[in-house]
């Protein structure tokens, strides 16, 4: 009787809620570990035919050593965390999971969108303050307000999440304008210049890949084509923007404000500089959870197991 596979899941922490476990019994021995560093990985890794990550980077210094490892389930859509080519020399197929967070990142989209044309952070810590209880008049409007409708909506990446927060966007009466890809020759149907995106558009969001050719996408210059002093939004990678720029944005009035669930580097590094307007009203920054609603980790993580049991079925 042949010896059954091992299996293991380095990072089970990084789901939040009680998931509704897969049962691989039959095709595997499944070991869990609540998370696991670059170091402790490698002797985790051995002996394991697949392994499940969610966040941890993966190259050469973890796989060294590391000779039955065959598959590598990653619990996301992204898998620039992975060295794919590495990864490939060694005969270990890379597996990402899509259209797990697709709601859940463009809700949080929109969500980011609204606090910030309503100004909810500015008026939450003006209650925090005090200054409503002791306000003469029984509102205050000391910020302004924006509705969506009408507004023109430029958006950068049209796939599954970005045609997603689209329709949200359309329900609220705003336009929506596809930027063409930054330097094109020719513009599809259907798309816009992105220059003209940049300069026409009252909300510039990111739904795109980061790759080689697109990171820094965003520096001074494009703010600098911003005419309408748009909101960005980006929910798709920090280093799509160069962050120094984005921040000169904000404080001079290049752009109004801006919505990020994502930073260059994650966790974010004490010296970014987007820590920097933490306090300030026009950023809201939330520490890339928008794809961690209760739903969405459930569909990642039984999205990631299944791609386990279907490698290792067809190993049989």
């Amino acid at each position: 009787m042949s010896k059954m596979p091992k299996a293991v899941f380095l990072e089970r922490a990084a789901f939040n809620i009680e998931i509704d476990p897969v049962d691989l019994s039959s095709v595997c021995d499944w070991i869990e570990y609540d998370a696991t560093t670059p170091d402790e990985a490698a002797d985790r890794l051995k002996g394991a035919t697949a392994a499940l990550v969610v966040g941890l980077p993966v190259g050469p210094a973890m796989l060294d050593g590391v000779e039955e490892l065959k598959l590598l389930s990653v619990c996301s859509t992204g898998i620039d965390h992975i060295d794919v080519d590495y990864c490939a020399s060694r005969g270990i197929e890379v597996q990402g999971v899509r259209s797990y967070g697709t709601r859940a990142v463009a809700e949080h989209a929109m969500a980011l969108l609204l606090s910030l044309k309503r100004n909810l952070p500015a008026f939450q810590a003006d209650v925090r303050a005090g200054k409503w209880q002791n306000s003469a008049e029984y509102c205050l409007t000391t910020y302004p307000v924006e509705d969506l409708d009408g507004l023109r909506l430029g958006l950068i990446g049209a796939g599954e999440i970005g045609n997603a927060f689209a329709k949200m966007a359309e329900a609220f009466g705003m336009t929506i304008v596809r930027a063409e890809r930054k330097g094109a020759e020719t513009v599809r149907d259907g798309y816009t210049d992105f220059e003209t995106v940049l300069k026409t558009c009252d909300v510039i969001s990111l739904h795109c890949p980061l790759m080689p050719e697109n990171r820094g996408m965003l520096g001074a210059a494009e703010f600098a084509k911003m005419e309408r002093q748009p909101v960005l939004i980006n929910t798709a990678r920090g280093a799509l923007t160069d962050e120094a720029a984005l921040v000169e944005a904000i404080r001079t009035g290049q752009i109004r404000a801006a919505g990020l669930d994502v930073a260059s580097s994650e966790p974010i590094g004490s010296d970014n500089p987007l820590l920097s307007l933490v306090d300030d009203h026009r950023l809201l920054l939330t520490p890339h959870m928008a794809w961690s609603s209760r739903q969405a980790q459930q569909r990642l993580y039984e999205l990631g197991v299944r791609n386990i049991e279907k490698f290792l079925r067809a190993q049989q």
